[in-house]
């Protein structure tokens, strides 16, 4: 765990109380070696001023710079002092460089250099022939660049963590996304699987209320295909809800429903009262497992609305196995209408969403001599 770091204006007041000691720890030793007059405590205010003056470089650091650059020739004036004058200067173009990295920040720096080389060439006592006239402009141009390598390094850091937390968001988001769509599938699955059940269970059990007096062995076989329906749907539902919990080690969830299972679809549909005819062309083959299931509850709600919608009515399922696509085409004989006399149940959405999240298409509406008619095309190459 990192350690937790105070507030700025906390870190520049020790900064500059660390850089006012240097300083003043270096001008007591110089004023104790030579006479004591009234000029050496002057400069010796002044220099430790111009230290203090860091505690709010952050805030204004031209100032700061600007401030620190004039202390610097009027403390030589004042009594030839040693290199350590001028490091609240170099804390200061430091400070500015890592603001700005641009002309401004290049033209104090030169300033500040330019500068401290007149004062110490000009004011002391050596001259243009002291090693400090080119050693501390020198010094400042290296605060610049360091500067600029800090100020550098900071945005870097800033940038990899935008990018992380960026990335962070995208995944999260692509993890909601794939929740809602697997939500959305549950959803359709569900949908298909009970309102087939229902349906057929329902006219089952019409059938078995109105010949159970009459025709007891009627009554009875509408009850054995309730009783069928209904163990069909339980597996089923098994089956769909078993993603939403960890399976038993030991138990081993059914294949998922497809075309292959369309011969027990169209056989319970000619039990509840649907005469149902298969026709298929083209040369049978395996399907991709997501066409496979699409083309099945396609069929599956088909026959479910017209089961419930159609009256007494027969059905007509065709299968067209071409080179690139699966087509689909349902039709009955009823009334032409699906709940809401529209087509706007959730069924026909529900079909419509399965072909174009394979990227096919679903076409749904009454045929213009009576009935019901659900066309649908779906690619042999498309993922969902």
């Amino acid at each position: 765990m990192s350690a937790r770091r105070g507030p700025p204006w906390l870190s520049d007041l020790v900064l500059a109380l660390a850089v006012a000691a240097a300083v003043g720890g270096v001008r007591a030793v110089e004023i104790s070696d030579r006479h004591l007059h009234d000029a050496s405590f002057a400069g010796l205010g002044l220099a430790l001023a111009s230290a203090l003056v860091l505690s709010v470089r952050r805030r204004w650091p031209l100032t700061v710079a600007l401030l620190t650059l004039a202390a610097v020739p009027a403390v030589i004036a004042l009594d030839s002092a040693s290199g350590a004058v001028s490091l609240p200067l170099l804390v200061a173009v430091y400070t500015c460089a890592t603001v700005e990295r641009g002309r401004h920040s290049v033209a104090l720096a030169v300033t500040c250099a330019l500068g401290v080389a007149l004062a110490r060439g000009l004011i002391q006592h050596k001259g243009w022939s002291d090693g400090r006239t080119a050693a501390e402009p020198a010094l400042v141009l290296a605060a610049l660049f360091l500067g600029w390598a800090v100020a550098a390094r900071r945005a870097y850091v800033l940038e990899t963590k935008d990018r992380a937390a960026r990335a962070e968001a995208a995944r999260e988001e692509e993890m909601r996304r794939r929740v809602d769509a697997e939500r959305l599938r549950i959803a359709r699955e569900l949908h298909d699987v009970v309102a087939h059940t229902i349906a057929t269970i329902n006219v089952q059990a019409g059938v078995a209320v109105h010949v159970i007096d009459k025709q007891p062995e009627a009554a009875a076989q509408a009850l054995a295909t309730i009783k069928a329906t209904s163990k069909e749907a339980l597996r089923e539902l098994r089956n769909i809800l078993g993603v939403l919990r960890e399976p038993d080690g030991d138990e081993s969830l059914s294949p998922a429903p497809g075309l292959a299972q369309l011969d027990t679809l169209i056989a319970a549909s000619d039990e509840a009262g649907l005469r149902v005819r298969l026709e298929v062309t083209g040369e049978r083959r395996p399907l991709p497992a997501t066409v496979d299931l699409a083309a099945y509850r396609i069929v599956q709600e088909s026959l479910t609305n017209s089961l419930r919608h159609a009256g007494r009515a027969s059905a007509a399922v065709r299968l067209a196995y071409e080179p690139e696509a699966l087509a689909i085409e349902v039709t009955d004989t009823g009334r032409g209408v699906v709940a809401g006399g529209g087509g706007g149940g959730h069924g026909i959405a529900g079909m419509r969403e399965r072909a174009a999240a394979l990227h096919g298409e679903l076409e749904a509406a009454p045929c213009a001599n009576g009935g019901f008619r659900v066309v649908a095309r779906l690619p042999l190459g498309g993922e969902a």
